[in-house]
């Protein structure tokens, strides 16, 4: 590796890298079991406020809300609010009758953004001017803390479904789905489009069995992306794309309802809320078929907390209405009483106390485990699953805070090919060191891989580290963070997704993160 291309910060810390410390003279062992207890217990609720005109409603304090856990009013120890739309996430903790520090509360995640593309039943015809307010989407509305995902539900581009903040690679996604026909599945072009022949209940139109199979499998993508996504943080707001979204099948009495139920019922759970949009825009003379077509769309939309973009030319216009509304959002944490020896799904309301024409908008509830030891039981399953999950994430895993704030494709040396050196970032402030008298010791391994478009995997790494820190460097750790160098082969040229995982060998607690490079 050559430490000369990075950053003078790799260079000054790579030391630190081997020998992390600590500032404490006192034992640490049992204030770190009881934080692992309390995170597992502290319950954490984002909620979106809305007045009647859909804005977004700011200046309230945690005395204006009101939680309950199965019916059960609540005190709520942690309040914060989150002010996306001015670009921080400067956020003012206020601890209740609890004096457990605010750090708990994770409220560093801000916005995760899905845009699902339904493929399947997206025209040709209407590429580009989806392809347009896509861009502007991600050109315009996206602040520096926005993470986004872009999902195909036909499994094409599999490699940019990991959510990332780098806009070249999301603008490249975008284009990559529209300037690609062979993800449209070959279907007839009268299938899709054709306004007068909308809605697969006709007993006439052609491939009607075809079409219901790609509705379902639209249906179970969306399942899968709620299943995945049902632990992330911050809000999380799903566009879904689509031109013919009807639940009604052939014979009158067919229809996919209970299935569209269950993913509203899973949006509900996990806190993800829809915003459904047909790319087509205004579209004269559809009648009852254009009705169909879109009655999952509002169904959709309407279940989950937000509404369907329809029958306007203007599709960035929507898009950007949906940012704009989603510009701020509350954090609220609280350790829920009474709770039972077993697994159960905890209903929880949230509300704005004598404010009716207020909008809330929150999930409406948690699966408790049946056990305070949330956190040590998901640390206990093997490292190779571990690693695994970590590595299909949607979004980067937090437990421990890892990021890629650098990345460089250099050429080697010797072979001339294609390489990354890239620097992996730690939050000293996440990490759970051991202490020994007054030294803060650190025992961990860290592991990436890089993958291509077609999310094969190209090489990877797998460094283990031990390390002891005197006070004096870990308080210039704790002030610098922990900073490590990494290098993966990349062979050819072209566009790389690098994904790290950094476990913690003492408590198996893990964190991960995600960046692309291109080669030349």
């Amino acid at each position: 590796m050559n430490p000369g291309k990075l950053s003078s910060s790799v260079r000054a810390l790579m030391s630190i890298a081997l020998l992390f410390s600590g500032a404490y003279s006192q034992p640490r062992q049992q204030k770190q079991e009881e934080t692992l207890k309390l995170k597992s217990e502290l319950i954490q609720f984002d909620v979106l406020v809305t007045d009647k005109n859909d804005h977004s409603v700011t200046g309230l304090t945690k005395d204006d809300f009101v939680l309950s856990d199965g019916g059960k009013p609540q005190d709520i120890s942690f309040f914060s609010f989150v002010d996306v739309a001015a670009e921080t996430q400067k956020l003012t903790a206020q601890p209740g009758a609890n004096s457990t520090p605010p750090a708990l509360i994770d409220t560093s995640s801000g916005r995760t953004i899905f845009i699902i593309l339904d493929s399947f039943f997206i025209s040709r015809t209407s590429y580009p001017y989806l392809d347009k307010a896509l861009a502007r989407l991600i050109d315009e509305d996206l602040l520096p803390g926005d993470q986004v995902a872009i999902i195909n539900t036909n499994g094409a581009l599999a490699g940019f479904q990991q959510a990332t903040k780098n806009k070249k690679v999301l603008l490249a996604a975008i284009h990559a789905f529209v300037g690609n026909t062979d993800s449209l599945a070959n279907m007839d072009p009268g299938l899709i489009g054709n306004q007068q022949d909308f809605g697969p209940s006709r007993a006439s139109r052609p491939n009607a069995q075809y079409i219901e199979q790609k509705r379902r499998d639209t249906l179970r993508v969306l399942m899968a992306v709620l299943k995945a996504t049902s632990d992330v943080p911050g809000r999380k707001i799903a566009f879904f794309i689509s031109e013919d979204f009807s639940m009604r099948l052939r014979g009158p009495f067919e229809n996919l309802f209970t299935e569209l139920e269950e993913v509203i019922y899973n949006s509900r759970q996990g806190g993800m809320t829809f915003y459904t949009m047909d790319p087509r825009g205004l579209v004269a003379g559809g009648g009852s078929g254009l009705l169909m077509a879109q009655e999952g769309l509002r169904d959709l939309a309407a279940g989950t907390g937000g509404y369907a973009i329809l029958n306007n030319n203007d599709l960035h216009a929507g898009l950007q209405r949906v940012m704009s509304q989603n510009s701020s959002y509350y954090v609220l944490a609280y350790y829920p009483a009474d709770l039972p020896g077993k697994q159960q799904f905890r209903k929880v309301k949230v509300q704005v106390k004598n404010r009716p024409e207020l909008s809330v908008y929150s999930r409406t509830g948690y699966q408790w485990t049946g056990s305070s030891q949330g956190v040590q039981k998901l640390a206990e399953l093997p490292k190779q699953q571990r690693v695994s999950n970590a590595l299909a994430a949607v979004v980067p895993i937090h437990d421990l805070k890892v990021n890629i704030p650098q990345v460089i494709a250099v050429k080697d040396e010797k072979t001339g090919e294609p390489v990354a050196e890239m620097e992996i970032s730690i939050d000293p402030n996440s990490w759970p060191f051991k202490v020994e008298g007054t030294d803060h010791l650190a025992s961990f391994e860290v592991i990436g891989f890089a993958y291509d478009l077609t999310n094969k995997l190209v090489d990877g790494f797998d460094q283990g580290y031990n390390v002891r820190l005197t006070p004096d460097n870990f308080a210039r750790a704790m002030k610098e963070g922990m900073n490590l160098p990494g290098k993966i082969k990349l062979k050819k040229r072209g566009l790389y997704s690098l994904k790290v995982v950094v476990i913690d060998k003492e408590t198996n607690r893990l964190g991960s993160a995600t960046e692309w490079v291109q080669a030349q």
